[in-house]
């Protein structure tokens, strides 16, 4: 249910918006800590995808237990990347998720194939996120 609006309409009793001082968001901005903090955080989704493939490779399927913090890692670095502006993150991650998400056997090998490319190139676009060697990184997810 929507809240109501001081008219009876939808956010009636809602708090004021914030209002930001002028200008604010236009200042610059120095991103390396948080790109830093990115890098850090993914490596644990990214190391779990590396073992959900080779599981994979050996015809396991993931295990239950190990699925829902993958995905789960997956998702939060697919956000982290969207919130930094990294899309060709954002859209490779959210593609593996979909594949994870179908179904925890092992995908058909061409399928597998690509994914152990696309965690490699996955990996080396995280590790170059916010450097000069960005954008040929990036090129590898697509």
């Amino acid at each position: 249910m929507a809240p109501k609006m001081p008219d009876g309409g939808p956010g009636a009793g809602a708090p004021p918006p914030i209002r930001l001082r002028e200008g604010a968001l236009s200042e610059p901005f120095d991103l390396s800590e948080l790109l830093g903090d990115f890098r850090d955080e993914a490596r644990d989704p990214i190391a779990r995808l590396d073992a959900a493939l080779a599981g994979w490779e050996r015809g396991e399927e993931v295990p239950e237990p190990d699925r829902a913090p993958l995905l789960r890692g997956l998702h939060t670095l697919k956000g982290n990347a969207g919130m930094l502006g990294l899309r060709p993150i954002q859209d490779f991650v959210h593609s593996v998720e979909s594949v994870l998400k179908r179904s925890a056997a092992p995908p058909p090998p061409p399928t597998l194939q690509a994914l152990f490319r696309g965690a490699t190139a996955l990996r080396r676009a995280v590790d170059r996120a916010g450097t000069p060697e960005q954008e040929p990184a990036f090129a590898a997810l697509v």
